[in-house]
């Protein structure tokens, strides 16, 4: 299934381009907004997801009402300290500039210098060429 650069956008406002998950070779994952077939059962039973799921009239958390709630806070909390990554900075600059904006600024800032590929926010090294991107996972 090939999805559009907005549809990898996840409702947390984290681009799933960036996963280790959808970057590997053997069984890809599909993005937050793919075929449920083929996701992992913790893809599935995503709480962030499931909730933009049930109010089906929003996209993004940045939507709700309820913005920022726990789980949003908790998961950038998460990704802030483990790959310096704020998921409430990206649901901002989707509300700010638009989606169309934050995935050219995506392009540009998950480009490997060494060969060009995108990067994966998991890793330090680069997944295609083994350039070391980042010196150690934030706060690890």
């Amino acid at each position: 299934m090939n999805l559009t650069r907005h549809e990898l956008i996840a409702p947390c406002g984290l681009d799933c381009r960036l996963c280790q998950r959808y970057n590997r070779n053997k069984k890809p994952y599909p993005g937050c907004r793919g075929d449920d077939h083929l996701k992992l059962s913790s893809c599935l039973n995503c709480k962030i997801k499931n909730c933009l799921v049930a109010k089906q009239e929003i996209q993004f958390c940045s939507e709700c009402n309820e913005y920022p709630c726990k789980l949003v806070k908790a998961l950038d909390k998460r990704y802030r300290k483990s790959y310096g990554i704020s998921a409430i900075d990206n649901l901002n600059h989707i509300q700010e500039f638009g989606l169309d904006r934050f995935i050219e600024e995506q392009k540009k800032n998950w480009v490997c210098m060494g060969c060009g590929e995108t990067l994966c926010m998991h890793q330090k090294e680069c997944m295609h060429c083994g350039r070391v991107w980042r010196i150690s996972n934030i706060n690890k």
